[in-house]
C-alpha cells in the first residue's frame, strides 16, 4: 500500500492553474463572467448528481462521475485524519501524555504526531499482548451499480431487488428481513444473537474453548458456562464477531447476513473484498470514478480487541486502549486501505481531464478546486499509511 501511495504523481494535476484563465478574484473584479470562471458548485462531501458542469458530448457523464468521486474521496480522507487525530489524542492523554503536547494544526501531521505518542507509550510499557480480530468494510453494490448505470445510460445496469453482487476476495452480504442461513456479522460495537459458532467474544453460554473468564474462573480449556472473552465454539447468546449458524439452522441477524435469506434481501454489499466492474461495460474513467466513490462511502465495522497482558500500563490506559484501538484500526487498516487502493485511479482520471483541456469554461474552472482537494487528500492518505505501519508492529 505504501508503494502505491509513493507512485502517485500530482505534478500533472497541479498544471491546472495554467489552464483556468482568469481566477476568481480577478473575475469578481470584472463582475461579468464571474459565474463561469469561478466554480461555485464543487463542494467536498456533497451530492453533485444534479450539477450541470457544462461539458458537452460523450465526456459529460465521465466528468460528472469524476467530480463526484473527487468530492467523496476528499471528504473521506479529510474525515479519516481528523477522526484519527482525535482518537489518538484521547488515548495518549489517558496514557499520561500532556493534552497540549501536539500543537500542529495540519490534520494529517497532527494525526501522525498524536498516534506516534500512542505508539511510543505502548513500546515503553514493556510486555504487552493484544488479541484482536481485524475490522471489515462493506461496499455498497447498489451505489456503484447506480453510478455505472448513469455512465452507460442503461437502467438495467443497476442491481435488481434481491440481486447479489459479485464480490472478489470477500463475501456478498446484505440486510435480511427474515431468517439468515450462513453467517451473521457483528462487531466490537454490535453484538448479534448467536445460536451457533462464534468467532469472537461470546456474551452468553459458550460450549467450547473460552479464552478469558468462564463463570468467574480463568480458563484456557473447555467452558460449559458464560464466557467473558473469546469463545471458539458454539455460543448461546450474543456474539461480537461472526456467528455461523449450525447446519440447516436459521439466524435472526441484526447485522449483515452472508449466505441466504428467508425473507427480503436489502442493501447488498461486498464485505471484506472489492466489487469488480458492474453488469454493464463503461469507460475506464467512469469505472474508476464509480469505484472510488463507492469505496470512499464504505461502511466499516471494528473488530474485537482484548489486551491480555498490559505491561506497566495503568487501568485507565488499558480501558482507553480497549475502547479506542478498535476504532483506530478501522481507520488505519480498513478505510485507509480502501482509499489507497483507489487513489491512483482517481488521480489518473483527473490528470486525463487536465490534459484534454477542452471540457468547457465552467468545467475547467471546477477542475482547480477538485484537484487541489485531491492533492490534499492524497497527502492525508499517505500520512495515515505511515501511521498504520507503526501500529502494525505492535498489534498483530
Amino acid at each position: 500500500m505504501q508503494n502505491m501511495i509513493r507512485k502517485l504523481s500530482l505534478a500533472t494535476l497541479l498544471l491546472i492553474p495554467a489552464v483556468t484563465g482568469t481566477g476568481c478574484e480577478e473575475a469578481n473584479k470584472l463582475k461579468e463572467g464571474a459565474d463561469a470562471l469561478c466554480c461555485k458548485d464543487f463542494k467536498v462531501g456533497a451530492d453533485l448528481s444534479n450539477v450541470d458542469w457544462g461539458v458537452e458530448g460523450s465526456g459529460k457523464v465521465e466528468f460528472a462521475a469524476f467530480m463526484q468521486a473527487s468530492a467523496d474521496f476528499s471528504a473521506a480522507a479529510s474525515g479519516l485524519v481528523i477522526e484519527l487525530a482525535t482518537l489518538c489524542q484521547s488515548v495518549a492523554v489517558d496514557m499520561g501524555v500532556d493534552e497540549n503536547k501536539v500543537q500542529e494544526t495540519d490534520p494529517g501531521k497532527r494525526a501522525s504526531l498524536w498516534c506516534a505518542e500512542v505508539v511510543g507509550q505502548l513500546k515503553a510499557a514493556g510486555s504487552i499482548s493484544i488479541e484482536a480480530q481485524p475490522p471489515v468494510c462493506s461496499i455498497s453494490a447498489s451505489a456503484q451499480a447506480k453510478c455505472e448505470a448513469s455512465c452507460s445510460g442503461k437502467a438495467e445496469c443497476e442491481l435488481k431487488p434481491g440481486e447479489l453482487p459479485q464480490c472478489e476476495g470477500g463475501e456478498a452480504s446484505f440486510t435480511c428481513e427474515g431468517s439468515c442461513s450462513g453467517s451473521c456479522s457483528g462487531s466490537a460495537d454490535l453484538a448479534v444473537t448467536c445460536e451457533g459458532e462464534c468467532s469472537g467474544t461470546c456474551e452468553g453460554d459458550c460450549q467450547g474453548t473460552c479464552e478469558g473468564k468462564c463463570d468467574g474462573t480463568e480458563s484456557t480449556g473447555q467452558c460449559n458456562g458464560t464466557c467473558e472473552g473469546t469463545c471458539k465454539g458454539s455460543c448461546a447468546g450474543k456474539c461480537r464477531g461472526t456467528c455461523k449458524a449450525a447446519a440447516n439452522a436459521k439466524l435472526a441477524c441484526e447485522g449483515e447476513c452472508s449466505g441466504s435469506c428467508d425473507g427480503n434481501i436489502k442493501a447488498p454489499k461486498c464485505s471484506g473484498g472489492s466489487l469488480p466492474k458492474a453488469k454493464c461495460e463503461v469507460s475506464a474513467d467512469c469505472s474508476g470514478s464509480c469505484s472510488a466513490s463507492a469505496q470512499a462511502k464504505a461502511e466499516c465495522k471494528p473488530g474485537t480487541l482484548k489486551i491480555k497482558a498490559a505491561g506497566n500500563l495503568s487501568a485507565r490506559a488499558v480501558a482507553s486502549l480497549e475502547a479506542n484501538l478498535p476504532k483506530i484500526r478501522v481507520l488505519l487498516e480498513a478505510r485507509a486501505k480502501l482509499l489507497a487502493n483507489n487513489a491512483q485511479a482517481i488521480v489518473d482520471v483527473g490528470g486525463r481531464f487536465v490534459a484534454k483541456g477542452d471540457v468547457g469554461v465552467k468545467a475547467t474552472a471546477c477542475l482547480l478546486p477538485a484537484v487541489e482537494v485531491l492533492a490534499e487528500a492524497v497527502e492525508n492518505v499517505r500520512a495515515t499509511i505511515n501511521v498504520s505501519a507503526e501500529f502494525s508492529s505492535i498489534i498483530k
